[in-house]
């Protein structure tokens, strides 16, 4: 269910950004399919207007508290106004309801992705670290449960370059794109490969 209410991919190079594809906002964010969003909300993350969607997220919560619906938007309008420790929270509570869904995972790893890039504009490069290796155990569960869940292989390949690992980035990125040849992110995914390759190589 949650597959066709929001897919989230990681962004541009070096920095995470939530899809949500189709729409991009001024800020970059990558709108995707939400058409299993409420008009409301859906309307709202299009708009920008993440203050609003997390209003309608919190009375979603209130009014349905057992569906994961409402705690995963509640989970992305808290995540887009970077409030981080809340988006966190709503997403484990999504995540209590539904333990094996790979897209719920996934989400709580990007959340520590996009912490590490907050924590790298600092230059707060251990946190940053700690972060990515969240970001890394969150993907991997993911893909535990459904080993054919592309994003959370570009996700790992992200997390991956973040951390230096560059062999790891080839491994991942390869594979999204053996899942997703025809992907908007196709050459991200490709230049992430060329740069890893660079780097694997110098002494």
């Amino acid at each position: 269910m949650i597959r066709k209410i929001i897919e989230l991919l990681t962004g541009r190079r070096g920095k995470t950004e939530p899809v949500v594809g189709g729409h991009v906002t001024s800020d970059g964010v990558l709108l995707n399919d939400i058409d299993g969003f409420d008009a409301p909300f859906a309307a709202a993350m299009r708009n920008e207007g993440y203050q609003l969607a997390e209003s309608i997220a919190l009375e979603k919560v209130e009014n349905a508290p057992q569906a994961v619906e409402s705690w995963m938007c509640l989970t992305y309008a808290s995540q887009m106004l970077k409030k981080f420790e809340e988006a966190i929270e709503a997403c484990e509570r999504a995540m209590a309801i539904s333990p094996d869904d790979e897209t719920i995972n996934y989400a709580r790893g990007f959340i520590s992705q996009d912490q590490a890039d907050e924590c790298l504009d600092r230059e707060e490069f251990a946190e940053a670290d700690r972060h990515f290796n969240s970001a890394v155990q969150y993907y991997s569960t993911a893909i535990a449960i459904d080993a054919g869940y592309s994003n959370a292989y570009y996700g790992l390949a992200a997390a991956h370059e973040g951390l230096g690992n560059h062999d790891l980035v080839i491994t991942y990125a390869t594979r999204y794109l053996e899942l997703e040849p025809d992907s908007l992110k196709r050459d991200d995914a490709l230049d992430m490969i060329r740069v890893a390759k660079s780097l694997a190589t110098d002494p």
